[in-house]
């Protein structure tokens, strides 16, 4: 299709020169220098982004044969870079996901598991060794009186003994026990903190950069409420995992169920 070098207006073939400017139309624009590449790829895959960026007013984007690389180059004003890098990210998502899946896919997306955080773990191991440590301490204080008679049981001298023997040994393994869940914690304090400060950087970053107009961009609107739901989850992830590389699942299921009361429920 010919292009004006001049307003970069693309006309229909058979067009020779430009209506606005009067100049003569060429076959290609070279890259602007003004213009930044967002996408180098094949002629199809170039061909579907440059509509996509058409159809959500991406003004001045260029489609260019690079015949050096022999690809196909796709390149926006730097003013609408980070609406076009938004736009790439939502095509490669569509691409996968009409990918056929392999074996051990389905059987992972079949295997979910209740995700639990650092934070939350933290939490109930601290709660565990306190009531071990506590139970513990006061049975053995307990075994103690009654070693010294400062407390009398009503008990002969054999089931005293043997009660404090048995009480004793498993107040001992309370402590132990309520001694490892205090030292567990504190290792699972840091990755306690480590997940927090993940959490909090996707969730800033998501929100600042996506809305519900980038989720829906393939997503019929004449679908079920419950299918969009599913598709706009499975969006949210793939753009997720894009930035951030793979993530546990269960850990991305509870993300994405904050992000989506965020973008269509608490802002409806």
């Amino acid at each position: 299709m010919p292009w004006c070098p001049k307003c970069k207006n693309e006309y229909r073939s058979g067009i020779h020169r430009c209506s606005s400017c009067g100049v003569v139309l060429v076959e290609e624009l070279p890259e602007s220098d003004d213009n930044k590449v967002i996408m180098i790829a094949s002629k199809e895959e170039a061909e579907n982004y440059y509509e996509l960026l058409k159809k959500f007013d991406v003004e001045r984007a260029q489609l260019i044969y690079n015949e050096d690389s022999e690809r196909y180059h796709v390149s926006v004003p730097e003013s609408q870079v980070e609406m076009a890098k938004k736009l790439a990210m939502i095509q490669k998502i569509s691409l996968r996901a009409e990918e056929p899946k392999t074996a051990g896919e389905e059987l992972l997306e079949q295997h979910e598991h209740v995700y639990i955080h650092h934070s939350e773990r933290h939490q109930e191991l601290l709660s565990s060794a306190y009531s071990l440590l506590i139970v513990g301490g006061i049975g053995l204080a307990v075994v103690l009186m009654s070693v010294l008679n400062i407390i009398h049981l009503p008990l002969n001298d054999f089931n005293k003994n043997m009660m404090e023997i048995v009480l004793g040994i498993l107040c001992i393994v309370f402590v132990i026990i309520g001694l490892c869940c205090m030292k567990n914690a504190r290792s699972i304090a840091k990755l306690a903190m480590e997940e927090n400060k993940l959490t909090s950087e996707i969730t800033q970053w998501f929100k600042k950069s996506f809305d519900t107009f980038v989720i829906d961009t393939d997503i019929d609107e004449n679908l079920e409420e419950e299918v969009k739901y599913f598709k706009r989850c499975e969006a949210m992830k793939q753009i997720i995992r894009q930035s951030y590389g793979a993530l546990d699942e269960g850990y991305l299921d509870r993300l994405i169920e904050e992000l989506y009361q965020y973008l269509y429920e608490d802002m409806n």
